[in-house]
């Protein structure tokens, strides 16, 4: 399976955001992150995480990179351990280009990560420099040169596919014939690649959008139901349910709560 790259820009440092290190004590914590941040969490427990309704297991030492606006909701297993939330934004003028894993996990190597990110966050005027070249450092770490990772053109033309028809139904065998391919053959290549199947994919995208068109957009539920494809109400609260745990008005009044990082934004 390949895996899910985010292309950044890393030439050049990163702008560094909020920042948080906390002992994570709570069983559970769900936040819309900000549209103009990335986020890295660096996590101490074991558990699992919910991004746009596509669910990760986590262990002690994983990293994982949010994109901004997605939903996030945190489940913690295990005892309480600390936690990092990285917030920070690519250089828009970085010309070096290496895909960053959603899902990682801290090398051996880098033992010194926690100190160096305890002794920045911990201080009265916190050191951003040192929190800028201990995230810099950990994504040069965990990038990889995008030439070695290149999504094949049957997967993208399915992707593409998914996206450009989500105000209406449609089956997955409606897309093979779109994009020239057999159903099982389909079903393959997309497991391979993206590590789900064409049905998983598809739903995952249409409770992506429908999350974000609640948090963001004034339109009724009704609308939103209808503009990803899924017109029975009724249907579409319990997806959203079971993908997020809540309705979708509750969704929509209580996931744009203030995320937990310090108030004060960086200068550029």
């Amino acid at each position: 399976m390949k895996e899910n790259l985010v292309r950044m820009g890393l030439d050049i440092p990163p702008t560094v955001g909020p920042i948080s290190g906390v002992e994570f004590m709570r069983e559970s914590m769900a936040f819309t992150q900000a549209a103009q941040w990335s986020l890295l969490i660096i996590f101490r427990f074991s558990g699992d995480v919910v991004i746009n309704g596509r669910r990760i297991l986590f262990e002690p030492g994983t990293v994982i990179i949010v994109p901004p606006k997605s939903l996030v909701n945190i489940q913690r297993f295990s005892e309480p351990g600390a936690i990092f939330f990285l917030n920070f934004a690519p250089s828009p003028e970085a010309e070096f280009h290496l895909g960053v894993p959603m899902i990682n996990f801290i090398p051996k190597d880098v033992p010194t990560i926690d100190s160096w990110l305890r002794i920045a966050i911990d201080r009265l005027l916190f050191n951003r420099v040192t929190v800028q070249a201990t995230l810099w450092n950990l994504l040069l770490t965990i990038g990889k040169d995008l030439t070695e990772w290149e999504e094949s053109n049957h997967v993208h033309r399915f992707r593409s596919f998914v996206e450009a028809n989500l105000d209406r139904q449609f089956s997955v065998s409606e897309v093979a014939d779109a994009i020239e391919l057999s159903h099982n053959h389909m079903i393959r290549i997309v497991r391979e690649e993206l590590g789900v199947t064409p049905q998983q994919f598809i739903r995952e995208t249409r409770m992506s959008r429908a999350a974000e068109m609640l948090v963001a957009s004034p339109a009724s539920i009704k609308e939103i139901a209808i503009r990803v494809g899924i017109p029975d109400l009724q249907r579409f609260n319990k997806l959203v349910r079971e993908t997020f745990g809540v309705s979708p008005r509750t969704l929509r009044t209580e996931r744009s709560a203030a995320s937990p990082f310090r108030s004060a934004e960086p200068k550029r």
